[in-house]
């Protein structure tokens, strides 16, 4: 167990990664309890708290305040990651995590910046404490991500994100001839989202290429990125999520959501904080609950499960959304391909978008769908 009592201060400042404290248990749990303080600095990964367990279970709890920014990697606060295990966080203090870019050689990978990041078997984690996360590219304020069962409990506190989006510029070779291609370059992650600008210059064929020919590379520009306050997803599991916190995301170019839960059973998400957000060019959401599915590949499709998605809000909604065309806003989205979707809500939603907009959607493909309003929904 490592244990930074109040009066504890713990700093670090690095060209590679930094950590607060690390503690890990290779065949046991790992535990971490912080009530001091921790800043600091890095130009890879930044983190206060990383617990980590390869057969056990990982708890971390701060009742402490951290601050940690990074340069050109990831920056999170706590850190939990239970291979086999359960990693439970449990935080009741401040949370200010932050990314900027100095370099003009960026990694999407690097563009991550999460107040608290928990993975494992199954994930628990309770907050009442307030998070502040400014990123470039992938921003959240909670992330719960667990192969079974995952579990979010905010009862107080603030939960405020901002990330404009980033811009990865990556390469294509084609070999003399067209053919296939070699990627280089950064690497892209798949979520969030996605616009291409494509682009080729002739250059000499990297060694290992088609002969003594001149192939080219063809250059596409990705724009990534996400500002979520909550984000718990359960592999194959349910996902819980009951929200007493109030939740600011904002963005400029990429989508920007309150409450998002995914899973491949049960999803239920329950909501008594007001929730704002906002984005330019993309899709501003209040709550995303939906199922997920087991692509089984190009001739097999998806295989998707029984379950239950349920929404019960009574906190105010306000989304901001402009673009014209590009500019969407979704009050509660809850969906299902197998199941029922039942959505109550009595909190205000209003919605200003340049394009299309549902105050409440809900949609099963093969299952029921009950809808019970109370607030009153504006849309702009």
């Amino acid at each position: 167990m490592v244990s930074n009592g109040e009066t504890g201060e713990i700093g670090f400042y690095g060209s590679g990664d930094g950590f607060g404290i690390f503690a890990v248990g290779v065949n046991g749990d790992a535990i971490v309890d912080n009530a001091g303080s921790i800043e600091g600095q890095a130009w890879g990964q930044a983190t206060g708290v990383f617990g980590l367990s390869v057969t056990g279970d990982v708890h971390l709890s701060n009742t402490g305040t951290i601050e940690v920014a990074t340069e050109n990697g990831a920056a999170l606060g706590l850190f939990a990651r239970a291979w086999d295990g359960t990693a439970y966080v449990a935080n009741s203090g401040d949370i200010d995590v932050s990314t900027f870019d100095y370099s003009e050689y960026t990694n999407a990978f690097g563009y991550l910046t999460y107040g608290i990041l928990a993975q494992g078997g199954r994930v628990e984690v309770a907050n009442s404490g307030n998070i502040t996360v400014e990123g470039e590219g992938y921003a959240t304020g909670i992330v719960a991500s667990a192969l079974g069962d995952a579990e979010v409990v905010t009862t107080g506190g603030s939960i405020e994100v901002y990330s404009p989006g980033t811009w990865v510029t990556y390469a294509v070779y084609v070999p003399p001839g067209g053919g296939g291609g070699y990627y280089g370059g950064d690497g892209v992650r798949s979520a969030g989202d996605l616009r291409t600008t494509p682009g080729s210059t002739p250059v000499t064929p990297m060694d290992g290429g088609y002969g003594g020919e001149y192939g080219y590379y063809n250059y596409y520009t990705v724009l990534v990125g996400a500002a979520i306050g909550i984000d718990a997803s359960a592999g194959y599991g349910d996902v819980m999520v009951s929200s007493a916190s109030d939740i600011t995301a904002q963005s400029l170019y990429v989508n920007a959501t309150g409450i998002n839960a995914t899973a491949l059973y049960d999803v239920a998400v329950t909501n008594s904080g007001d929730i704002s957000a906002s984005t330019l060019y993309g899709t501003a959401t209040g709550i995303n609950a939906s199922a997920s599915a087991i692509y089984l590949g190009k001739y097999y499709g998806s295989l998707v499960f029984d379950g239950t998605t349920t929404v019960n809000n009574s906190g105010d909604i306000t989304l901001y959304a402009p673009g014209r065309s590009s500019g969407h806003g979704m009050g509660i989205n809850a969906t299902r391909d197998q199941g029922d979707v039942v959505v109550g809500n009595s909190g205000d939603i209003e919605i200003y978008a340049g394009g299309r907009s549902y105050g409440i959607n809900g949609f099963a493909t093969y299952g029921d769908v009950s809808v019970t309003n109370s607030g009153d929904i504006s849309m702009l």
